[in-house]
């Protein structure tokens, strides 16, 4: 075999790929196997299928949201245009001329059980373990572990006069304040999160309507939801991943006894947030050792800083039968000048963090640097919200239904974060578009170029990073 040629051609695809990405789409979604997934995990419930089998619904259920369409009337809109319903039809395998309406989505999604979906956000992390992702990019992987983020959000808001069935629900947890009244769904995800951004959803836990919750202040009912749920997604994740070597990044209300029981219990690291009122006699130890322990300084440059660290680090601190191990850091990251302006800005911040690992001169900087990673959770969550993905929107009010589409988001999003941050979809985000941009374009090359852009037969490998060595 020609090896220059083989190159050449996966150089010439690769162009092809970034002129038209729906190209790349459609190659990732075939690497993934999502249509097969689909078909061994969802169990069809109708007992006659006439004209869409329920594999290609459930695809066009997913475009709607891989494409960036704040609801269904708007993705309906676009399939108006000529031949649009046609190219999208032939995209989801769909062997009529015509994509299926919303409505006949909808009755399907409500008689299917949304714990079939469970496997599906696994086999796609499993996917990219097996193509040997991780291991050809030890970068994505700090020191040898494998970073999951947990962390909850609030999806939907209704009251009273909501047209969503909440005192029916079993996922609506009413809230009262006087004689206001509303009703919230609360959903646990947990994703695996690398420094350079890339996020895979791995799970995702509803939390269950419970009379109790309803007495509870504001503060005291988010940390009661995610304390109930956080064992069960746990357990959830090692039977999952038996093997992988876990370290979980948590916020600060993870920081009790029986947590750092059972993630020890299961075998697992972690890395937790550490505040000034959680855990005080910690506090005061470290305090007190502050003392005889000389910081670690560091200084290092990003592209617009000039970053001054200063790290004090704390081994086998005692907290009920456990040895924690702290780290406290304080930075002042200094703008450097510009062009435009010349004036040095300054930021000084402070962290601290409880971390599994013994610490020394060698790993606190990498430690620390592993730490801050779990703030790429929050960005995930403003993507769901803000970014395209409309995860707030209420695209089925029947619950089973709601609970389908917020695994389709999920799946949406791993599939586009995988694409973002390969090498052909870093080269077209290089041309200045932003995430949602080119999302949005691929349907409009869909539509418009329904014929010509799946004219590509070259060589191709899905690539991350700098080629390994």
């Amino acid at each position: 075999m020609n090896t220059n040629s083989s190159n050449a051609n996966c150089t010439t695809n690769q162009q092809n790929f970034v002129e038209y990405p729906i190209r790349a789409l459609k190659f990732l979604l075939k690497k993934l196997k999502i249509n097969e997934l689909f078909k061994t995990h969802i169990r069809d419930p109708r007992s006659r299928v006439d004209d869409y089998n329920l594999t290609s619904l459930l695809m066009h259920g997913l475009i709607t949201h891989l494409f960036r369409s704040p609801s269904k009337n708007k993705f309906h809109l676009h399939l108006l245009r000529s031949n649009a319903s046609r190219a999208v039809a032939r995209f989801n395998g769909i062997e009529k001329t015509n994509s299926p309406c919303a409505r006949t989505l909808d009755d399907v999604l409500v008689d299917l059980n949304p714990d079939d979906f469970h496997p599906i956000l696994p086999s796609i992390f499993r996917f990219l373990c097996r193509q040997k992702v991780f291991l050809l990019h030890p970068e994505f992987i700090p020191q040898g572990e494998y970073g999951i983020a947990i962390d909850a959000q609030v999806t939907h808001t209704y009251y009273e006069h909501s047209q969503h069935p909440c005192k029916i629900c079993p996922y609506c947890l009413k809230r009262t304040r006087g004689d206001k009244v509303w009703y919230l769904h609360f959903d646990l995800v947990a994703s695996f999160i690398a420094p350079n951004g890339l996020q895979i959803p791995l799970l995702f836990h509803r939390i269950r309507a419970r009379p109790e919750l309803g007495r509870l202040g504001d503060d005291e009912w988010k940390q009661e939801c995610e304390r109930t749920a956080f064992p069960v997604l746990l357990r959830k994740l090692r039977y999952e991943f038996p093997r992988l070597k876990l370290c979980i990044h948590l916020d600060a209300l993870y920081a009790t006894e029986p947590n750092f029981s059972l993630l020890k219990a299961l075998g697992m690291g972690y890395s937790i947030v550490k505040k000034a009122k959680v855990l005080k006699t910690v506090g005061e130890d470290c305090k007190g050792l502050k003392l005889f322990s000389p910081p670690v300084k560091i200084d290092k440059e990003s592209k617009r800083f000039r970053i001054h660290q200063t790290i004090h680090f704390f081994n086998d601190v005692v907290y009920r039968g456990h040895h924690l191990h702290v780290i406290q850091l304080d930075e002042e990251a200094e703008k450097k000048p510009s062009k435009r302006f010349a004036k040095i800005q300054s930021k000084k911040t402070h962290w601290e963090w409880i971390v599994h690992q013994k610490l020394n001169n060698e790993n606190i900087s990498g430690s620390s640097t592993k730490s801050r990673v779990r703030w790429w959770q929050e960005d995930l969550f403003n993507d769901l919200q803000c970014r395209g993905f409309a995860i707030c929107h209420d695209f089925n009010r029947a619950p089973n239904a709601q609970s389908i589409r917020i695994y389709f988001i999920l799946i949406a999003y791993a599939i586009s974060s995988i694409l973002v941050h390969s090498t052909f979809g870093r080269a077209v985000l290089a041309r200045g578009y932003t995430i949602s941009f080119m999302m949005e374009q691929m349907l409009t090359d869909l539509i418009y170029l329904a014929d010509s852009i799946w004219d590509c037969h070259q060589p191709f490998q899905l690539r991350f990073g700098k080629d390994p060595p």
